[in-house]
């Protein structure tokens, strides 16, 4: 009765636990959506908002950002970005999961060490009855401590395709480093040369509106003494107003140029810089299949893809590893309590040591599951690698056309600014002589300055079309393999003015 009532009570406290188990582990949706909504609401409740935003004032007041002043070349802007870029920086932690990976690698050759204690209490020792007498075998109170060490010898294979794999995948995450220290550059150069084309396109309306307001002058003088009319007062002060708007157009274009810029090298927005580097011309012929063999060598997307072919393959290898015996050596040393050779109530420890050798015959088809799916991932990261090759191809031949493009239209612009001078020259002449008329003048202005603010938006697509072609090329950042720190790494050419290429070239 005593027992059956002790397996009662046992037996309803494992039924409990499971009920426990099964009931608080997995939340109602309705209790975790609730749970969730006032996370959400404390999160940004009106204290979190003041912080969030405390915290955004310090940053833009330069306390989190270092604050720089004074001229910044193009190749200065993206030094700072390489070392202050917050997105790059994220991307460097990356690195960090490849050493953990390496470590990770380590632990199917490693030796294992483990221990166990267990403490057991029977209910009912055993009795051995010899007919004249009999007596009980055993301690109701048994203890025991067991530590095992355990050496793998062979795994199928398993042990060297783990380190293989786990050096495949620190390889694929400094290419996965390699791309964003390319798209950080393409970023900055985009940044800088929009904020440069906003700051010509300031002077383009700064010389335009002193243009205008001398030609102002000027009507009002012929006002006064009846060359001019009312009207043509009227017209040339409007033109005066829609300049004096269109500068003020221009100059937010700048600001918001400059904090893009300033954003992406890392600083502070409060940071006074003078943009130094100029628009360059410097048309070059460059074939589609010189370009496409540069491309395949260099693209960070290419070689990730690559990469990830081999990892695939490691992983199918691995997966058909399971079907190879396993060997391993192993010590073990068990204290216990009896001595588990005398019986006497004191502690004593037996020792084992051998080769075990385990060969799993049948998994339940859990080995031929895993290895078709592996088998299919590969074929899956094949099918990525051609369309990431296709995908480079279709960049490079874009930005080959977008190139040649921008050439012909820079070309043409700096003619279409030389004609627009010429005819703006004549027609002030021309009015001076009272050959041409105020309305013609007005419009051989703004030709003029259509023709000059077209030139430089033709500049600035050529120079950022020849660096999209570095970038489709994979040679804006550094070569296949660079384990450098993106703030060790050299500027590319593409982003450094020719002055300072000479001076390079000279040291």
């Amino acid at each position: 009765m005593y027992r059956r009532r002790t397996y009662t009570v046992i037996g309803g406290v494992l039924c409990a636990w499971c009920l426990f188990l099964l009931g608080g582990c997995t939340p109602s949706r309705s209790a975790y959506f609730e749970k969730f909504r006032k996370r959400q609401a404390e999160q940004f409740s009106e204290k979190a908002t003041q912080t969030d935003l405390a915290s955004l004032k310090k940053e833009h007041d330069g306390e989190q950002a270092p604050l720089i002043s004074g001229e910044l070349p193009l190749a200065d802007a993206a030094r700072y970005a390489l070392a202050l870029n917050p997105q790059l920086e994220a991307t460097l932690k990356k690195r960090m999961q490849a050493e953990g990976r390496k470590l990770e690698a380590y632990s199917e050759a490693l030796p294992k060490l483990d221990a166990q204690a267990g403490y057991t209490r029977l209910h009912q020792l055993r009795t051995v009855n010899l007919g004249t007498r009999s007596f009980q075998v055993g301690e109701k109170d048994n203890y025991s401590f067991t530590v095992r060490l355990t050496q793998p010898l062979y795994k199928g294979g398993a042990m060297v395709i783990a380190q293989r794999a786990a050096a495949l995948f620190t390889y694929l995450q400094d290419e996965l480093v390699r791309g964003q220290v390319q798209n950080v550059l393409r970023r900055v150069a985009d940044a800088y040369y929009s904020a440069l084309l906003a700051k010509q396109l300031i002077e383009v309306q700064k010389t335009t509106l002193e243009a205008a307001r001398a030609h102002y002058d000027a009507v009002k003088s012929n006002r006064k003494q009846g060359t001019a009319t009312r009207y043509d007062v009227l017209r040339a002060r409007v033109e005066v107003a829609n300049y004096e708007a269109r500068l003020l157009e221009q100059k937010n274009q700048y600001d918001t140029a400059k904090a893009t810029l300033l954003r992406t090298m890392g600083v502070s927005q409060n940071s006074e810089v003078t943009l130094v580097t100029d628009f360059e011309f410097e048309p070059q012929e460059r074939s589609f299949s010189k370009a496409a063999r540069t491309a395949f060598k260099n693209r960070p997307d290419i070689y990730r893809a690559g990469i990830a072919v081999d990892l695939q393959s490691e992983d199918l290898r691995r997966a058909r590893s399971r079907y190879l015996p396993r060997i391993h050596a192993f010590f073990e040393d068990a204290w216990s309590r009896p001595d588990p050779f005398t019986d006497e109530q004191d502690w004593g420890d037996e020792k084992t040591m051998g080769i075990q050798l385990e060969w799993p015959l049948f998994a339940g088809l859990g080995r031929e599951g895993r290895v078709t799916q592996a088998r299919a991932r590969l074929e899956e990261k094949r099918k990525q690698r051609r369309a990431t090759r296709q995908k480079a191809l279709l960049e490079v031949r874009n930005a080959l056309n977008e190139l040649q493009n921008a050439v012909e239209l820079v070309k043409s612009q700096e003619l279409n600014v030389e004609r627009a001078k010429e005819a703006h020259k004549l027609l002030k002449t021309g009015y001076r002589e009272g050959v041409n008329t105020e309305v013609e003048i007005l419009d051989a202005t703004a030709a003029l300055t259509e023709a000059k603010g077209q030139y430089y938006e033709a500049m600035y697509k050529y120079t950022m079309a020849r660096i999209r072609l570095q970038d489709a090329m994979g040679v804006l950042g550094p070569s296949p393999g660079s384990t450098k720190h993106p703030q060790n790494l050299n500027v590319p050419e593409a982003l450094r003015p020719s002055a300072e290429k000479k001076d390079s070239e000279e040291k």
